[in-house]
């Protein structure tokens, strides 16, 4: 609740906020989503029981996406009858008084580079969405990378705007430990732990880590060789039920192809991190569930057997 106390407050404007990007939802065109919001957050602004930063810098950006659009008001606002570059200039105002109030709130500053893209001026944009990155250092906001990945090509800047649309992107952790969560439910089922494996890949796979990006997670390698290791185990036990001997050979080529996998990973890992022990590793996983306990101790205690 940055900004206020109030919580009927809070609710009205993350209620407003929802409406953007405004389009048509629940039965309404986008411009009348836009106007309901643009209504909520002028009521937040010219009623609020102390000034509340969020709110004055969204109806900045609503403010000066009306221009942009070319949409009216509701009739209920102020500005409705304004020409367009006296709403972008009272835009200019809600946002420097936005973050007057508070300098730290990197909401406010994206809020305000949005607003100075919006009036073409694109130092003053590209500097307060630097300003927006450095505040939410420690969240890494996807959509705020993106937006100033596209900030960063309008100012002409194409370096940045690549490395920025690079880090909008889902950080490799997410796939990490989803892949974690769905290893974790390859151990809970029979019918489906094929399924589960497999899933478990494709989202370890979509991780794509580069260079300089500090999020990458090297110990990726331990979970992928969990991963490939079980599929060897259960592809190995399914071929050895198959009478057919050409679709025998074919599942016992997917299944050497896993444990190739699995070794190279689990090489891979070890040579990363030559201090760590297979306790090390199993601890490294902290589980309740005794069953989950057992999958994930029983995989790493093979994987470190492996020469």
């Amino acid at each position: 609740m940055r900004g206020t106390t109030d919580k009927a407050e809070f609710d009205k404007f993350v209620g407003a906020v929802v409406g953007f990007p405004p389009n048509a939802r629940d039965g309404k065109s986008a411009q009348q989503v836009f106007e309901e919001s643009y209504a909520a957050l002028d009521e937040l602004v010219q009623k609020a029981v102390s000034p509340f930063p969020r709110a004055i810098a969204w109806k900045a950006y609503a403010l000066a996406l009306s221009v942009y659009e070319g949409w009216p008001l509701p009739k209920s606002a102020p500005e409705a009858g304004w020409s367009a570059n006296a709403r972008l200039d009272e835009a200019a105002k809600l946002g420097q008084q936005a973050i007057k109030l508070d300098d730290t709130d990197y909401d406010l500053h994206w809020a305000m580079a949005d607003v100075h893209l919006f009036r073409e001026e694109f130092a003053d944009a590209k500097k307060e969405f630097e300003r927006a990155l450095d505040l939410n250092r420690d969240e890494r906001h996807p959509s705020l990378f993106a937006e100033a990945a596209s900030a960063m090509m309008q100012v002409g800047d194409l370096g940045k705007a690549e490395t920025y649309f690079r880090k909008a992107r889902i950080p490799d952790w997410h796939h990490w430990m989803r892949g974690v969560l769905l290893f974790l439910k390859s151990g809970r089922t029979g019918v489906d732990r094929e399924t589960f494996l497999n899933l478990a890949l494709e989202e370890l796979k979509g991780t794509r880590n580069q260079f300089g990006d500090d999020f990458y997670q090297s110990e990726i390698d331990l979970i992928l060789a969990a991963v490939h290791w079980r599929k060897w185990q259960l592809l190995s036990e399914k071929a050895s039920t198959i009478s057919d001997p050409d679709a025998k050979a074919l599942v016992s080529l997917y299944a050497a192809r896993n444990l190739a996998a699995a070794e190279r990973k689990i090489h891979a890992f070890r040579a990363a991190f030559p201090h760590w022990t297979a306790d090390q590793a199993i601890t490294a996983l902290s589980l309740q569930d005794s069953g989950d306990q057992s999958w994930w101790r029983d995989t790493v205690k093979a994987l470190w057997a492996i020469p």
